[in-house]
């Protein structure tokens, strides 16, 4: 045999081993692949088995927890409560909302508010401040003032007289409403109505005290508009006579208006201009700079004005006649 023929046998046997070696080695790497795959996928399995075995577990310790929270909440209420509320379970459904509300209450409440429930003497207390309006309704010399608060209106029809009584406020006034009170929850409440059988749960409820407590500045806020507007509405019945322009008249009583309540522009004053509409026109006419309009003995006039604190509005109009016929 020659040598040629020697090294193409040999070439041939490399060759056909080649393919074989390569084969194998294929596959023992796809058997560590797959091993590999094997033992993630079974490392994920046993892990979603633990976490949903440690969510089970807090799920009943929590529920636990709240069940022992719910009872401690239920013997205090018991204890505080004396009178059954028919309604309770309406009120603690009601409790995120309220939740809610005191939240965003409290979030814009003003810093000069005392939420403390132990001094509850004077909760909101009122800055003093100076008032720039004093010379605007300084009374003329023949005007006697007097500490009365009995007002003769005989001169309006179906309109009351003030009676006596108890006032801090002179006639005409000259007392701006931060000099009668200091405190901004000492304003006279008014009538307070109950409610009906069926929802004096409301009254008794704890959840609902407490709600109330949180809105004491928007109702005292009212209570203060309330109170400005009596007092001036009182001074504008003494002016309005037959005669008087109603350019003058509605300065007058916007001028009280702003002394009274110490206007200082969003915080309090005047909530909408003066309407004083006469005869066949219904609302909301107010005179201009140059109108010479002059109330007559026969006119019938809707008067409207109103007053705001803290953005609270309070507002009433009443009707002024003369003649009787």
């Amino acid at each position: 045999m020659t040598i040629q023929k020697k090294r193409k046998k040999r070439n041939l046997r490399k060759t056909k081993k080649i393919p074989h070696q390569i084969n194998i080695n294929n596959e023992n790497q796809e058997e560590e692949q797959d091993k590999k795959e094997d033992k993630k996928e079974d490392k994920k399995e046993d892990k979603k088995e633990y976490k949903e075995e440690v969510k089970k577990e807090d799920k009943k310790e929590y529920k636990e927890e709240v069940k022992k929270e719910d009872k401690k909440d239920e013997a205090k209420s018991e204890e505080q409560n004396k009178i059954e509320d028919p309604k309770d379970s309406n009120s603690k459904q009601l409790s995120k909302k309220e939740e809610k509300q005191k939240k965003l209450f409290l979030k814009y409440l003003p810093s000069n508010i005392n939420t403390d429930k132990e001094n509850e003497s004077c909760s909101i207390k009122q800055e003093p401040r100076e008032n720039k309006y004093r010379d605007l309704i300084k009374p003329s010399s023949d005007i006697t003032i007097s500490n009365n608060r009995f007002q003769d209106n005989s001169h309006l029809r179906l309109i009351n007289n003030w009676e006596e009584g108890n006032t801090t406020q002179t006639n005409p006034p000259t007392k701006s409403i931060d000099e009668q009170y200091n405190c901004l929850d000492d304003f006279p409440t008014g009538v307070i109505m109950d409610y009906a059988p069926n929802n004096i749960w409301r009254s008794t409820s704890e959840e609902k005290k407490e709600l109330e407590r949180y809105f004491k500045y928007k109702i005292e806020s009212m209570r203060k508009a309330g109170e400005c507007h009596r007092q001036i509405r009182k001074y504008a019945q003494s002016i309005i006579k037959p005669g008087i322009k109603l350019l003058d008249m509605v300065e007058k009583i916007e001028n009280m208006l702003r002394f009274i309540t110490n206007l200082n522009l969003t915080d309090c004053g005047q909530a909408f201009p003066t309407g004083c509409s006469l005869n066949n026109v219904a609302a909301h006419f107010t005179p201009n700079k140059d109108d010479e309009t002059v109330l007559q003995y026969d006119d019938v006039m809707k008067l409207d004005f109103g007053t705001q604190m803290n953005g609270y509005i309070i507002d009433c109009a009443f009707t002024v006649a003369f003649n009787p016929i």
